[in-house]
């Protein structure tokens, strides 16, 4: 899937996809705004196409980078929760 004409929650426009990566085993996609291009900051979406990080001005470089751990581990926690029922991860009785 390369996204083309995507419409993003909370962004105007369309956007299309100018590069993609794969971290820790998901496809990750560079989208530029389809009207502005390179005038306008790049966003990235993972394949579902949640947005991952906005305001990238450097493609796949440092903010991307950075973003997408907090991904991760806002998915591991995610994960953690579903699987002991407990939301601090540790998943045994306390308090």
């Amino acid at each position: 899937m390369t996204p083309t004409r995507l419409q993003l929650r909370g962004h105007v426009g369309t956007w299309y996809a100018i590069d993609e990566t794969e971290v820790g085993g998901e496809k990750f996609f560079l989208l530029e705004h389809e009207e502005y291009g390179d005038e306008a900051a790049c966003v990235a979406v993972n394949e579902q196409g949640k947005l991952v990080a906005e305001d990238l001005w450097n493609g796949f470089a440092e903010d991307f980078q950075d973003a997408v751990k907090e991904y991760f581990a806002e998915k591991e926690s995610d994960f953690t929760k579903k699987r002991t029922g407990c939301a601090c991860g540790r998943g045994k009785p306390h308090g």
